[in-house]
C-alpha cells in the first residue's frame, strides 16, 4: 500500500475524532496538544485503524506516537512488516 494511501485513510480517521475538516489536519500536528484528542480518543483511533488494515498494534507502542505523522509512519510500518 502506498503512503499517499495510507496517508489519506489515517488523516480521515484523526479528522473525524478531532472534528475538524480532513484538509485542516497536518502531519506536524500533536494528536493531543493541536488536535485535542484525549487518551482514550487515541485508542479509539488505534482500533479503527486496527479494523480498517486487519492488524493488531501493541498499544504499549503508541508511548512514540505524538503527531498525526507519527502515527502515519507506525502503521506504514506495520503494513510493510506484514
Amino acid at each position: 500500500m502506498k503512503r499517499e494511501e495510507i496517508e489519506a485513510k489515517i488523516i480521515e480517521i484523526i479528522a473525524s475524532y478531532a472534528n475538524m475538516p480532513q484538509d485542516k489536519v497536518e502531519l506536524t500536528h500533536s494528536l493531543q496538544d493541536d488536535l485535542s484528542i484525549d487518551s482514550l480518543g487515541i485508542i479509539e483511533i488505534l482500533q479503527e485503524v486496527e479494523d480498517v488494515y486487519k492488524l493488531t498494534i501493541d498499544p504499549e507502542e503508541l508511548g512514540v506516537v505524538k503527531t498525526v505523522g507519527d502515527a502515519i509512519d507506525r502503521i506504514e510500518k506495520e503494513l510493510n512488516r506484514n
